[in-house]
């Protein structure tokens, strides 16, 4: 039996962006229902962090995403089981208050598990041990079923120690890798970007939600719960695009030539390599202008000099990514780590006031 996994949608994202929600909404129509539909599956597991803020909801976007998305599972009747994250729980130590129970309850077809790890068995296939966001409340008796289930596949929400969190930073707190030796496969949501090392697997976002997103591989995947086949289904619709402009070869018979309509609402870097004519350079930011563009920045290389390309694109960095090297760059006794979570949790609450 085939099933969906996605995770990390994060419904309300960046201030509750009408641009950004109408961008993700694509995915949606164009990619995640028309492949479902198309491959006759029926159930979705969803890893947890569905809902962005943990303390409040914005009534416009949740009215938004109930009709785009879970009333269209509904209406298809599909199944839906979801996890909570940590970014779906009001208290740092309990998930007994969350958004995803609290906000869902009209919807017979959803699935919720919040307290500890539930055992899923389907008609056809191995059992799938689901594991809520572990804290101080469900910590030991979540490891104890760990432990103790003959479920081959584990799916979680899950900090393991030594996995990218993101390009450049690795996870230094959380679960041993060790905890999932026995485990067959594990898949896990909170980490952004995907990667794997051995049986575990972060699937990753399905879309771009911010500058640190940019150019990262997007999109959901199916599941076969009988040969464990895990298959990638990409995302082709992007937020966020870094240009490189490079006007040593550029004449205004160039700019004719050049299609934007791709970046029409979306947000942009231009990289400026070097401007060359002046003049050709303003008509193509009139260009970008014209083409109905969300936001358009442009980074000269004067401040950078000598630097490389990469080097350039890392100067452009999200503001979350600047915090976090911040921090590691500090001399302190301070636990590094607890300062950076108390500063996402800040920088979070501030961009959603």
């Amino acid at each position: 039996m085939k099933i969906a996994i996605i995770t990390d949608q994060h419904f309300g994202c960046r201030g509750d962006s009408d641009l950004v929600a109408k961008h993700h909404k694509k995915f949606y129509e164009n990619v995640f229902f028309p492949t479902l539909e198309k491959r006759g599956i029926t159930r979705i597991l969803d890893l947890g962090d569905t809902f962005h803020r943990r303390k409040f909801i914005n009534y416009n976007m949740l009215k938004f995403w109930k009709d785009s998305y879970f009333d269209a599972i509904r209406d298809r009747d599909m199944e839906l089981h979801m996890i909570v994250g940590n970014h779906t729980v009001y208290y740092n130590n309990t998930n007994e208050v969350n958004s995803v129970s609290l906000l869902l309850r009209e919807y017979e077809n959803i699935s919720i598990y919040e307290e500890e790890p539930v055992e899923l068995q389907f008609e056809r296939g191995s059992k799938i041990l689901m594991v809520p966001w572990l804290n101080r409340e469900n910590m030991e008796k979540s490891l104890k079923i760990m432990n103790e289930t003959k479920a081959p596949v584990c799916m979680g929400h899950f900090n393991i120690v030594g996995m990218p969190m993101m390009p450049g930073r690795i996870c230094d707190r959380g679960l041993d890798q060790s905890v999932f030796d026995k485990f067959s496969v594990v898949y896990s949501g909170h980490f952004h970007h995907p990667s794997e090392y051995n049986q575990i697997k972060y699937l990753g976002a399905p879309y771009e939600m911010d500058w640190g997103d940019c150019g990262g591989k997007r999109g959901f995947h199916i599941f076969d719960t009988e040969t464990f086949e895990l298959e990638f289904i990409d995302n082709p619709h992007k937020v966020f695009y870094n240009v490189n402009y490079d006007g040593s070869d550029l004449t205004i018979e160039s700019l004719d030539t050049l299609d934007l309509d791709v970046l029409e609402d979306t947000y942009v870097k231009i990289l400026v390599k070097d401007k060359g004519d002046p003049y050709v350079f303003d008509q193509f930011i009139d260009k970008l202008t014209n083409a109905r563009i969300a936001d358009v920045k442009i980074i000269e290389e004067s401040p950078m000099a000598g630097l490389q390309e990469e080097d350039i694109v890392s100067e452009a960095e999200d503001t979350l990514t600047i915090i976090h090297k911040s921090v590691d760059g500090l001399k302190t006794n301070v636990s590094k780590p607890n300062v950076k979570t108390l500063l996402t949790d800040l920088y979070n609450e501030a961009i959603n006031l």
